[in-house]
């Protein structure tokens, strides 16, 4: 067994002690920073972003009225009625934006 091993993956490669432990030192530092920056001031966004500003409004439609909705005509800043507490930006058109665009993905 240990020949055919030998055979497919060749010799075994030097271990290296030290420079793995140093290796490992980096990549658990690189993973605090980024997770840091990620998390830090995650529960205090600034602004919506797309996902915010599409999905969770049509997500709370469906919740709500059974179906996605269409913005309200005449409502030109969704997005500050939705962060000033009032979700209800959708006016009474069944139809919505998702339902129109080509089954893309």
């Amino acid at each position: 067994m240990e020949s055919l091993r030998a055979r497919l993956l060749g010799p075994a490669p030097p271990r290296r002690g030290r420079q793995d432990r140093w290796a490992w030192v980096g990549i658990l530092l690189a993973t605090l920073v980024g997770g840091v920056l990620r998390f830090v001031r995650l529960d205090q966004p600034a602004r919506l972003v797309f996902d915010e500003t599409y999905y969770v409004k049509q997500a709370w439609s469906l919740v709500r009225y059974g179906h996605e909705r269409e913005v309200r005509e005449g409502l030109e800043e969704p997005d500050v009625l939705w962060n000033a507490g009032d979700p209800d930006a959708s006016g009474r058109c069944p139809t919505s934006w998702s339902t129109l665009r080509p089954a893309s993905g």
